[in-house]
C-alpha cells in the first residue's frame, strides 16, 4: 500500500519554515497582524492543496511589554536582550523595584537578610522541558514570600523572551534574568556567600495584560466518515520587541507546523482512506494552549491526537513520541527507522507538561503524543538564536515520515512493516 512516506517533499517544508519566520509575522505573537499574516498563509496553503478550511477566532488575554524594561547595577544600565532578559513564564508580574542585592545562590535557603531586597539567585541551563516552569513558579513564590521586592535569575541566556501563561498564576514580583556580570556588579570581584548584601539595584518591567483577538485555530479535515486521528500544531509564537527585533520561533514551531501542514499535502494527494484525518494548526499556544483548549473540548474520546513540537532536530537526532497511558503501542515498532530515518523513542507523557498535547488529556482523550526532537533544546527555544538558518531541510523528513506512519496506522489504513 501507499503510505506517501517518500512523498514527503522536505525541501517544500522548509520553505514553509522560513515564511513562517519572516520578519512580516513578526514572530507571530497571538492577536497580532504577525499572527493573522502566518493564519492567512496556512489557510491558503491548505487551499490550494485542495483542503477546505475553518477559522475559529477567539479573544486571548496577552502579557506584553508596554516599553522596554530596564535594569541597573549600581547606577550601571544594561542593554536589554544582551544583559538581561524580561521572563515572563506566568509568574513574573509588572513593576518596578529599587533595593540593596541580595545573594541566594541555589534560592535553596533563603536569609532573613532578603526583606525589602531584591534576591539575586542563580540558575543552571539544564532544567528540562518539563520542570523548568515549575520551578520558577516555586522559587518566584518563595522569595516573594521572603520578603524581597524583585528577583534576578543569573544564567547562560539573556535573550530569551517567555510570555507563557500555563499557570495563569502571578505572584506579583518583578523579576529578569540576567548575566553573570550582575553578581560581579552586584557584589564585587569573588564568590559571594548567601546571605551577602550588595550594592543597589533597580528594576522596571513594565508588563501589562492586553485582551486581544486571535486570528484562532485552523481546523482543516481531510477524508470522510468519523474522524480518527487529530494532527496538530501550534503556528503561534512570543513576538517581538522594539523595531526590528523578532523571535522567528523557527522550531518553536515553525518546525512543527510545516511538517505538519506537508503531511496534509501528502494526504489529501492520496486515495481516501477510511475515516477523517484533522489538521488542526492552534493558536495561542504561548499563552496558556487556548487553542487546543478551544478544541478539545468539541472532540470524542476515542480519537488519536499526535502533536508536533520542536521537531527540527539535527541528522539522525532521535524523535521523541511522549505517549499517554492509552496509546497504543502497535502504532510504533522498534524497526521503523530503517523507513524513517532517524529512531523513534517511546516514552511516557509526564505530567505536568506544557504543550498543545496537555488539553486533550485533560479533557479525557485517551491516545495522545506529542512528537518533538532535542536538538534544538532549552538553549535555543525561545531565543533570538531560534532561526531558520539553524535548521537543515533533511532534518524535517524523519518527522514527517514519522507522523505519515502513525497517521495511516491510526486511521486503520496502513499495516506494521514485513521483514524480509
Amino acid at each position: 500500500m501507499d503510505d506517501g512516506l517518500d512523498r514527503f517533499d522536505a525541501a517544500r517544508a522548509m520553505r514553509d519554515l522560513r515564511e513562517l519566520c519572516d520578519p512580516v509575522m513578526a514572530g507571530r505573537l497571538p492577536g497580532t497582524e504577525g499572527e493573522r499574516r502566518a493564519a492567512d498563509y496556512l489557510e491558503a496553503q491548505l487551499g490550494a492543496a485542495g483542503i477546505g478550511v475553518t477559522r475559529d477566532a477567539f479573544e486571548v488575554v496577552v502579557p506584553v511589554l508596554a516599553e522596554s524594561p530596564g535594569l541597573s547595577v549600581a547606577g550601571t544600565r544594561l542593554v536589554h536582550l544582551e544583559d538581561f532578559c524580561v521572563n515572563v513564564q506566568g509568574a513574573a508580574a509588572g513593576g518596578r523595584a529599587e533595593a540593596e542585592a541580595v545573594w541566594l545562590d541555589r534560592a535553596q535557603t533563603l536569609p532573613a537578610t532578603l526583606e525589602g531586597r531584591i534576591g539575586v539567585c542563580r540558575v543552571d541551563a539544564a532544567g528540562g522541558r518539563r520542570t523548568g516552569l515549575d520551578a520558577y513558579v516555586d522559587r518566584h513564590r518563595r522569595i516573594r514570600d521572603a520578603g524581597a521586592v524583585g528577583m534576578i535569575q543569573v544564567g547562560p541566556r539573556t535573550d530569551r523572551r517567555k510570555v507563557m501563561n500555563h499557570r495563569r498564576e502571578r505572584p506579583g514580583l518583578p523579576s529578569v534574568d540576567a548575566s553573570p556580570s550582575v553578581v560581579e556588579l552586584a557584589f564585587g570581584r569573588g564568590r559571594p556567600v548567601v546571605g551577602q548584601v550588595g550594592r543597589r539595584v533597580a528594576l522596571a518591567v513594565p508588563l501589562e495584560d492586553r485582551q486581544l483577538m486571535s486570528a484562532g485555530n485552523l481546523i482543516a479535515p481531510i477524508g470522510t466518515g468519523p474522524v480518527r486521528v487529530v494532527l496538530c500544531a501550534h503556528y503561534d509564537h512570543v513576538g517581538a520587541i522594539g523595531e526590528g527585533v523578532f523571535f522567528a520561533g523557527a522550531s518553536d514551531n515553525a518546525s512543527g507546523v510545516a511538517v505538519v501542514l506537508e503531511v496534509a499535502r501528502v494526504l489529501a494527494a492520496r486515495p481516501t482512506g477510511p475515516g477523517t484525518v484533522v489538521i488542526l494548526f492552534t493558536a495561542a499556544e504561548e499563552v496558556g494552549m487556548l487553542g487546543a483548549r478551544r478544541f478539545a473540548s468539541r472532540v470524542r474520546r476515542d480519537v488519536t491526537v499526535v502533536n508536533l513540537d520542536e521537531v527540527a532536530g539535527e541528522g539522525e537526532d532521535p524523535i521523541w513520541l511522549l505517549a499517554s497511558r492509552g496509546f497504543p503501542e502497535g502504532l510504533v515498532e522498534a524497526r521503523d527507522f530503517v523507513r524513517i530515518g532517524a529512531p523513534l523513542r517511546t516514552v511516557p507523557m509526564a505530567m505536568p507538561a506544557f504543550d498543545d498535547s496537555v488539553p486533550f488529556v485533560e479533557h479525557g482523550v485517551e491516545k495522545v503524543a506529542t512528537l518533538f526532537r532535542r536538538a534544538a533544546g532549552p538553549e535555543v527555544a525561545h531565543t533570538l538564536g531560534d532561526v531558520p538558518e539553524r535548521i537543515s531541510p533533511s532534518a524535517l523528513t524523519p518527522p514527517g515520515r514519522a507522523l505519515l506512519l502513525l497517521a495511516a496506522r491510526a486511521r486503520g489504513g496502513e499495516a506494521p512493516p514485513q521483514t524480509e
